[in-house]
């Protein structure tokens, strides 16, 4: 595979340090026999760490959805413009960069996994230690898998016995010509990665068990499994509903103070390119994009001074607040959150909906809103689609910016309006091929065996 063929070249090119731990020389990556200590181990482990970059592509998302509409000023950024036109051309660009950085990562995660049998442990500390490694290289693999299936793989329906899944990587060795696996396999083999036997980590800067868990059941929210979703996040809820459900400041999540809400964030201080620089505030020129007219807030809602500022060029308009230490001092951003406990909330109260549970998600979803002095839910409707569209209204509410709406718009088949910086629409429906990815033309002309995604002939014969 040629993701794995430029892995080498990919380290060596460079990566930025990662929380504390120093990143490993080139001979330990590249010399299979170098891994022969936990000192060596751990800064693999780091290495693979830092090369997951979701905040690398989070503002493609972010700008595919409907959190933000563009000001006059995006047509001096024509990549970002084309994404949030949904460009052809552009998501092509982006598929090649993803596929490349996640299946980067997972190759080291691999590398090190099957180097850890020839570290012997010294002592009963060393082998937790090495425990670790080995259960936070299989965690981040799994999530990396698990990214794929949502950005390169249609959402869950007629197409679930069909290979366009994953491409399962288990093990270092070059395997060029592979096929994908189907929607149902890939689901089974994330949820095994995920599924191993455990010890206690509570190191937030890596993918800890509860983590994983979390990822279980998102992973089983997104294949349809409703009941398995709730019985992987009730537990969930059960441990984190004390800070959740308190007046722990939320502001805190994206700084540099520690936060009990975060479940796992990826230290960014170091980053050459912020996540979301191009939305950086500018009190002379104004943003590009501005947040949703859609998107309210009431006056004493806690979220409304953190989420948003208000936009000097535009009356009653707001940018983004999530990043204002980066946005009105120039700093970078601290972390970039991947997981927190709000997210508990709202997948079990979809769950729950998906279910016929109606009582049981307004209640849930109503703790939240209290804690975040917001106006509570109060509905006379039983539906699913109605109760499920107030759902996806409120989280876009609580998560935006962060790129999860595009998923849970994919997920939940639902159609996009979008509106220009000139004031025309465009409309994005739920069957659109551009939902998923194509796979890249890289992969495809060493891959003779991987299905094409429909509505794509990137890397096709004659293209």
């Amino acid at each position: 595979m040629k993701a794995y063929q430029l892995f080498i070249l990919l380290i060596i090119g460079g990566i930025s340090s990662y929380c504390s731990l120093d990143l490993p020389p080139e001979d330990e990556v590249s010399d299979p026999n170098a891994i022969t200590s936990v000192t060596s181990a751990q800064r693999l482990l780091a290495s693979a760490y830092s090369s997951y970059k979701p905040y690398s592509n989070a503002l493609t998302w972010v700008l595919r959805s409907d959190d933000l509409i563009p000001t006059q000023y995006l047509a001096r950024e024509v990549n970002l413009q084309n994404t949030y036109n949904w460009n052809d051309r552009e998501l092509i660009n982006h598929s090649e960069d993803i596929w490349k950085s996640l299946y980067n990562t997972i190759a080291q995660c691999n590398a090190l996994l099957e180097r850890l049998p020839n570290v012997t442990p010294q002592n009963s500390s060393q082998r937790r230690e090495l425990q670790l490694v080995q259960q936070r290289a299989t965690y981040l693999k799994a999530l990396c898998y698990f990214d794929l299936l949502r950005i390169f793989s249609p959402a869950f329906g007629q197409t679930n016995v069909q290979p366009y899944g994953i491409l399962f990587k288990n093990s270092f060795t070059f395997k060029p010509i592979q096929a994908r696996l189907t929607l149902n396999e890939s689901v089974t083999a994330i949820e095994q990665l995920l599924s191993i036997t455990a010890i206690n980590d509570e190191n937030t800067y890596y993918i800890t068990p509860d983590v994983a868990q979390l990822t279980r059941a998102e992973l089983a929210l997104w294949a349809g499994n409703h009941t398995k979703a709730i019985t992987l996040a009730q537990p969930l809820l059960h441990k984190y509903q004390a800070t959740l459900f308190s007046s722990t400041p939320i502001s805190n999540i994206w700084s540099a103070n520690a936060s009990s809400l975060r479940l796992f964030a990826l230290d960014t201080k170091n980053v050459t390119t912020s996540p979301y620089l191009s939305l950086e505030y500018n009190t002379s020129l104004g943003d590009y994009a501005i947040a949703n007219h859609t998107i309210s807030y009431t006056h004493a809602d806690v979220r409304k001074n953190v989420y948003t500022l208000p936009n000097p060029h535009t009356p009653n308009s707001f940018l983004l607040g999530k990043y204002r230490k980066q946005a009105l001092q120039r700093e970078q951003m601290q972390y970039y959150t991947v997981a927190r406990s709000a997210q508990i909330v709202f997948l079990l109260a979809e769950a729950y909906i998906k279910e016929g549970n109606k009582d049981d998600a307004l209640i849930l979803l109503n703790q939240l809103m209290t804690v975040r002095n917001a106006t509570t839910l109060s509905t006379t409707a039983t539906d699913t689609e109605t109760l499920l569209n107030l759902l996806l209204s409120e989280k876009q509410k609580e998560f935006i910016g962060e790129p999860l709406r595009f998923f849970d718009l994919k997920r939940n088949r639902r159609s996009l309006t979008k509106r220009t910086f000139s004031g025309s629409s465009i409309n994005i429906s739920a069957d659109d091929y551009r939902w998923t990815l194509p796979i890249p033309a890289s992969e495809k002309h060493y891959n003779t065996a991987i299905l094409q995604n429909n509505g794509w002939n990137i890397g096709e014969a004659g293209n």
